[in-house]
């Protein structure tokens, strides 16, 4: 019998939901756009990664993919497809440039507003697999 391990699923989850974010940041970056709807497969991700890595089946697991969900969308919102955008526009993606960024109020609201929406299509589509992952623990 194998050992399953909650340590091991939570790295799995993580690595599924930032793997999930590739494709949306792609979009985002090159296709001048923000496809929300790529946010939908970042829980269903998380949740493979998770399973993947052995975590085990528990009634904790909605929690684990929620907030593994919303943690792979912050990263990949506020840090990730910023310094992309840097370095595409020919900057050097830094922290340092990164947090001069975050001083332009137009580049602050509207990534915030990105931020709101994409956590909102997340949202949606774990709640499917919440509800099914809810209904083998009632």
């Amino acid at each position: 019998m194998e050992k399953k391990n909650y340590i091991l699923g939570v790295i799995g989850a993580l690595l599924g939901g930032i793997i999930a974010t590739i494709p949306w940041i792609l979009m985002y970056i090159y296709g001048n756009m923000m496809f929300s709807a790529l946010a939908i497969i970042i829980g269903w991700c998380a949740l493979k990664g998770y399973k993947l890595l052995k975590g085990p089946d528990t009634k904790y697991l909605p929690i684990i993919i929620t907030s593994v969900s919303i943690i792979s969308v912050s990263l990949a919102t506020l840090i990730i497809i910023p310094l992309a955008l840097l370095y595409k526009e020919g900057f050097e993606a830094s922290f340092s440039n990164l947090q001069l960024l975050y001083q332009s109020n137009e580049f602050l609201g509207g990534i915030l507003k990105d931020f709101v929406i994409s956590v909102a299509f997340t949202i949606l589509g774990i709640s499917g697999i919440i509800k099914n992952l809810k209904s083998q623990y009632n």
